[in-house]
């Protein structure tokens, strides 16, 4: 499996010389997709999603995988909950000016939590499967992943699945038919989680409730947040 590498940097900061993963990002392919292909690459972004999860770490934590100042924990809810009030401390400000009571909104959030398992398997999460970081080939099959990061966690083995329609809602590139397509292909290949993907929605909108994910290159995380904050406010998952 080729992996990126930074084989030479300039002592002046002006230029990289890197052996790189081919293929393009599946958010540039999708501006030139339709019909069929269009459906392909979205299917096979969700297939990946849960070949992502099924890379397993038993003898890790649930919790983050590489961030600085991770946190961790003997369940996966209890990681996800202390995650939440994380993301709270934040961005308490803001969302209570733009939705309200961020007190009910963290309770309607922990709500949803119950339809997620305690411990549902110790598997690899990637926490950011954007189009932007999966790479697509000719025969637009996935070819490549990248940005592992600081939301890289061991977690539910279908986080990334379940989430993967939730992300391609965030950009410009997608559509209503879009995303309908994609939310039929997990419905149809994980049924039985479809519920947890409530609570992860929540978590994420908590996450991105900050002016800063308003500015380019991805200028509808912070309205996508906010407008799935005001959804939780009146129970509209």
């Amino acid at each position: 499996m080729p992996t990126p590498v930074i084989e030479t940097i300039d002592g002046g900061g002006r230029y990289t010389i890197e052996t790189r993963l081919p293929g393009r990002s599946m958010l540039r392919r999708l501006r030139t997709l339709t019909g069929e292909a269009r459906r392909t690459a979205i299917a096979n972004f969700i297939a990946v999603a849960s070949k992502i999860g099924a890379f397993s770490l038993p003898d890790r934590p649930y919790g983050h995988l590489l961030a600085d100042r991770p946190i961790h924990s003997a369940t996966w809810t209890e990681f996800l909950r202390l995650s939440l009030d994380h993301a709270i401390a934040a961005n308490h400000e803001v969302i209570a000016g733009e939705v309200g009571d961020v007190g009910k909104l963290r309770s309607r959030a922990l709500t949803l939590l119950a339809d997620v398992p305690d411990e549902p398997g110790k598997g690899l999460v990637h926490g950011d499967y954007f189009p932007g970081n999966v790479l697509l080939d000719d025969a637009l099959a996935v070819c490549g992943v990248v940005d592992f990061s600081d939301y890289t966690l061991v977690g539910d083995p279908l986080y990334d699945a379940l989430t993967a329609p939730i992300f391609l809602e965030m950009i410009e590139e997608t559509n209503a038919n879009d995303r309908a397509y994609a939310n039929t292909v997990v419905a149809g290949k994980h049924s039985d989680a479809l519920p947890r993907a409530r609570f992860y929605r929540a978590h994420a909108a908590f996450w991105m409730a900050d002016p800063a994910y308003g500015l380019p290159p991805y200028p509808r995380l912070y309205p996508w947040a906010i407008a799935n904050l005001k959804r939780l406010a009146t129970n509209g998952y």
